[in-house]
């Protein structure tokens, strides 16, 4: 028989002994919970809020898994959505936020910066095509500088405002094309050069994603052709200088050849106006100075006059069309 001692202390090892399962059994319970509107959490409270790893299942569908703080995600954390996505990353009191990963079921996918849910920052998104961008996004949507690049070869490197080209870029085409310049709304658009894979230029304006506007066009055998195009095509007048120095006053409609005139200087029959001389296509002169009806143009081949009323050496009457002299020349780069 027992000593009243032993008695006593197995009666408080007894009460230790329930009090402790007592505790686990209470502690067990609190780490899973059924909330009214059907949703299921596994996890730890504290003064009533969830801390710490946790598990939410949302009665929709939705799951998450990670780091909660003060009853929000916050941390570490993945979240399952039922149609398939899946995001791993930073949370910010509720939100996506800071570096992190978002999947498609499809097989799109994002790697980058979030801030409030949004994909937002330095990121990479690939597309279940194979194609890929690197660079700057702004709600989603890919705005400021980044690359582009698809399957098919083609790439762009340049700036985006609301998901498309807007501002300064480069973009090298499937076929070897390359451009550089302007564009506006996934178009070129403004002051650009075009580069063909046999080495033909065209340095001027576009509109509308077509050659549009005063420009150069420099072919590989050194022929230089200065005039309008429109929608693509040369429209208008211009001046082409062969490798040979030899210069044509052209006209053009629709990309078809309607009037070309040999020009040539002839310093017996002087025609002067801005400043320069000019080549005269009417053999009236009289005392050596150009005289009559017709056009010109400058001996630098840079300006043509169009209709042009000339007595003796001096304009009268006409349209003076004054075009680019070089790449770089501010005329080149104007809305015109």
């Amino acid at each position: 028989m027992r000593s009243l001692a032993e008695r006593v202390i197995l009666k408080k090892l007894s009460a230790c002994i329930f009090l402790f399962f007592s505790v686990v059994t209470i502690s067990a319970q609190s780490k899973e919970w059924l909330l009214d509107n059907g949703d299921r959490v596994l996890g730890e409270r504290v003064d009533g809020l969830l801390q710490g790893q946790v598990e939410y299942f949302w009665s929709a569908g939705d799951r998450f898994l990670g780091e909660f703080k003060d009853d929000l995600p916050h941390g570490h954390g993945s979240y399952f959505w039922v149609d398939g996505r899946v995001y791993v990353g930073n949370f910010e009191y509720g939100s996506r936020s800071g570096f992190g990963r978002l999947t498609w079921s499809n097989g799109d996918k994002y790697e980058g910066m979030f801030k409030e849910n949004d994909m937002h920052g330095k990121g990479i998104f690939v597309w279940s095509d194979g194609s890929t961008y690197e660079g700057e996004f702004v709600k989603n949507k890919r705005e400021g500088l980044g690359e582009m690049l698809w399957p098919s070869g083609q790439r762009y490197l340049g700036n985006f405002k609301e998901d498309e080209f807007n501002g300064g870029g480069h973009l090298i085409y499937s076929d070897g094309k390359i451009y550089k310049g302007s564009f506006r709304k996934n178009q070129r658009d403004g002051f650009g050069e075009l580069i063909w894979p046999s080495g033909v230029r065209y340095v001027g304006q576009f509109a509308s994603d077509e050659r549009s506007g005063k420009a150069l066009m420099y072919w590989r055998d050194g022929t230089v052709y200065r005039g309008f195009f429109r929608d693509g095509e040369q429209d208008g007048y211009g001046i082409k200088l062969d490798g040979g120095g030899a210069v044509e006053l052209q006209f053009w409609q629709s990309g078809h050849l309607k009037i070309s005139e040999r020009m040539e200087r002839n310093d017996r029959c002087t025609l002067e106006h801005l400043g320069r001389f000019w080549m005269f296509d009417s053999d009236d002169c009289i005392n050596g100075l150009a005289t009559g009806k017709g056009n010109a143009v400058s001996f630098s081949g840079t300006s043509v006059i169009v209709g042009g009323k000339f007595i003796l050496g001096r304009l009268v009457e006409g349209e003076v069309i004054e075009y680019p002299s070089s790449d770089n020349s501010l005329l080149l780069k104007s809305d015109d």
